[in-house]
């Protein structure tokens, strides 16, 4: 989370950043139904605090927190690599004149 803060900050106003990642399905989840074998999902839980791959509405709440929103996600979703694109969130016109 603290490195999609930092890239947040550090994105110029317009700019976009590019995710590739591996996007597990929605909902509940059978690693050995899976369209590619549980190995990343066992990396993980050995290597990371969480243990899983990431859904796409669970990158999308991260991204949110950080300031930034989807603009698209393209690939072979949910099996593979995907491709998001982000942007920063723009204020509303009373955020911004409340600053």
């Amino acid at each position: 989370m603290q490195l999609l803060l930092k890239l947040a900050a550090a994105l110029r106003p317009g700019g976009s950043l590019v995710i590739t990642e591996h996007l597990r399905p929605e909902g509940s989840y059978n690693p050995f139904k899976a369209v590619e074998p549980p190995r990343l999902d066992f990396s993980l839980l050995l290597f990371t605090e969480a243990g899983r791959t990431l859904t796409l509405s669970r990158l999308d709440g991260m991204l949110r927190a950080a300031g930034l929103k989807i603009n698209s996600a393209e690939g072979n979703y949910p099996a593979r690599y995907s491709f998001i694109i982000a942007s920063a969130i723009e204020p509303t016109d009373e955020e911004a004149q409340e600053k």
